[in-house]
């Protein structure tokens, strides 16, 4: 059986690009991609371009898809900057002009957007959820690329809630998917479900699969020489550590200059002393390394580091990322004895799950909050 009757695409039809899944993959692992320079399905638009046959019916073809261009171009930008409202309006008018064109790469192109913007952004996760289900029979069936795209976020949503059977059946639904689509290899997609995977598992309190998961999909990543990727799932493996409270391993792990930081005698006092926030703060998410600075006794930089952090997050609206800027903050207070500001910033951080709908993480905020309750003064 071909491909094109398995997958009920055209023959011709254009697979996703490289990008595409690398996107998806940056923004599972935690870590925004950056704008490309060129290339994707934008640069076919010049600015101003008219439209190319004359014909009425070729005009509003160009038309149609002219503006399914502009519209996931405009979109990516938003997201980009982590405006996942308007990325998610821009996505939607992307989907809608690209259907009217018949074009199926802006289809799907669009479908990447909302499902990130979705996942990540102010829209509450019922809201998400509902919305990624309906987009996902209605645009799923015969379209690998768009269930990879949708049921991946989808799976992290579902975990959020801490509905574990349902985040595993979106996820074996990505995997249909990918194997459908034959999104491994060089594309990168073994990577991303393994960094999906693992965003579940970590949500539903399993942190050892998590990290295993992490260090395999960061491994993949770099035999594939995709070095963004791979940092980023090092750090998502530093942040499983450090939310367990095992800062010394995420120390030794933090991905700098390409390699895992794990001297060869081990974990010492030479190479804690030696450690500075310094050498990858650059590199990294500032809230992180604003945590481990304060572990390692750097307070001011600590401080400053997790202030660069919330001010970022503030910057975009997402409340789930508002809330780890939060969370790192409030951590970052109560290694440095200010235990009245942690317990501010982790009201901040709880309120920020709740809109989201994040069960999972207001359950954590709550139980931190309790924890760095004042002690009780002995009465007499």
């Amino acid at each position: 059986m071909s491909r094109e009757s398995l997958t009920g695409t055209r023959p011709g039809h254009r697979w996703p690009p490289r990008p595409d899944v690398l996107r998806l993959a940056l923004w599972a692992a935690g870590a925004a991609p950056r704008s490309p320079a060129s290339g994707g399905p934008g640069r076919r638009l010049a600015a101003g371009a008219a439209p190319g046959p004359a014909a009425r019916r070729g005009r509003s073809a160009d038309d149609a898809l002219a503006r399914a261009l502009c519209a996931v171009r405009a979109a990516r930008a938003r997201q980009r900057l982590g405006r996942h409202a308007e990325a998610t309006a821009l996505a939607d008018t992307a989907l809608w002009w690209a259907r009217r064109a018949g074009s199926e790469p802006e289809r799907i192109a669009a479908l990447h957007v909302l499902g990130v913007s979705l996942w990540h952004g102010p829209e509450p996760v019922a809201t998400a959820v509902f919305r990624l289900r309906a987009l996902l029979e209605e645009h799923g069936d015969g379209r690998p690329e768009a269930r990879l795209a949708l049921a991946g976020p989808l799976a992290v949503l579902y975990g959020m809630q801490e509905r574990r059977a349902a985040a595993r059946t979106a996820l074996a639904e990505a995997h249909a998917g990918a194997a459908e689509l034959g999104a491994g290899g060089a594309t990168g997609g073994g990577v991303l479900l393994s960094v999906l995977t693992a965003r579940v598992e970590s949500l539903t309190g399993r942190r050892r699969p998590a990290v295993r998961l992490l260090e395999a999909a960061a491994d993949e990543a770099d035999s594939l020489g995709l070095g963004r990727l791979r940092d980023a799932a090092r750090w998502a493996v530093v942040r499983v550590l450090t939310d367990a409270d095992r800062y010394e391993e995420a120390v030794h792990r933090l991905p700098v200059a390409g390699t895992w930081t794990v001297p060869a005698g081990g974990p010492g006092r030479s190479a804690r002393a030696a450690w500075s926030a310094r050498s990858v703060h650059g590199a990294g998410p500032a809230g992180l390394a604003a945590r481990i600075a304060a572990v390692r006794g750097c307070a001011g930089e600590a401080l400053a580091l997790a202030e660069r952090a919330v001010g970022e997050a503030e910057a975009t609206d997402s409340p789930v990322v508002q809330a780890l800027a939060r969370l790192d903050q409030a951590e970052v207070f109560r290694l440095t004895g200010r235990r009245g500001e942690a317990r501010r910033a982790v009201s901040l951080a709880g309120c920020g799950f709740a809109r989201k709908g994040h069960v999972a993480g207001v359950g954590v905020a709550a139980a931190r909050h309790a924890a760095l309750a004042p002690e009780a003064v002995p009465a007499g």
